[in-house]
């Protein structure tokens, strides 16, 4: 049985992903869809929204940055999809809070292998930049970071998987917000 551990015993990076994490699942339907199966959370000043089939929030305090997470749990009582959340930084430059969050999760993650970066910022949105990497024991899964960043700070999210739900990943993405807001 493959153990499906997080902490580690002692517009082409997603495209790199798929193909190399093995064909995706049929994905779940996105919050336009199908919004009885989603779930909005506003949560240390992130707001986005999971399947509810998602359990949590699970209270982190020694996870660094991540203060909570929320999991999709298989019949092994093990977790399938996993969304680890910080809270909104507004002390640290974007760089920092770059660099904490790859020190971080990369500590957290076992075998984790960035593979690429992509950032944007739409209008009246927050700029977002999104980290593709591998992880796992063979290091054949893939996760995905989300930096958010505004006026009023910044926040990291991040998805681990040891299947790939696109309509999981998409849903995130495309709700992903802060909800504190820099003072007027």
């Amino acid at each position: 049985m493959r153990r499906r551990t997080l902490l580690a015993a002692g517009a082409g990076a997603s495209a790199l992903a798929l193909s190399a994490c093995g064909q995706p699942q049929s994905p779940s339907p996105g919050p336009q869809e199908s919004p009885e199966s989603w779930t909005a959370v506003n949560l240390s000043g992130i707001s986005f929204s999971i399947l509810s089939t998602l359990t949590g929030p699970t209270p982190r305090n020694d996870w660094g940055l991540y203060v909570a997470s929320y999991d999709l749990t298989t019949s092994d009582n093990e977790f399938d999809q996993r969304v680890m959340i910080s809270a909104v930084d507004n002390t640290t430059t974007a760089d920092g809070v770059r660099q904490t969050a790859d020190l971080v999760t990369s500590g957290l993650v076992q075998s984790y292998t960035e593979i690429g970066r992509i950032s944007w910022q739409e209008e009246s949105r927050p700029a977002i930049e999104r980290v593709a990497f591998y992880w796992g024991p063979d290091g054949t899964w893939c996760g995905w970071t989300w930096i958010i960043a505004t006026k009023a700070g910044t926040g990291v999210l991040t998805l681990l998987g040891t299947s790939i739900d696109d309509g999981l990943r998409n849903g995130i993405e495309d709700t992903l917000d802060l909800t504190r807001r820099a003072p007027s």
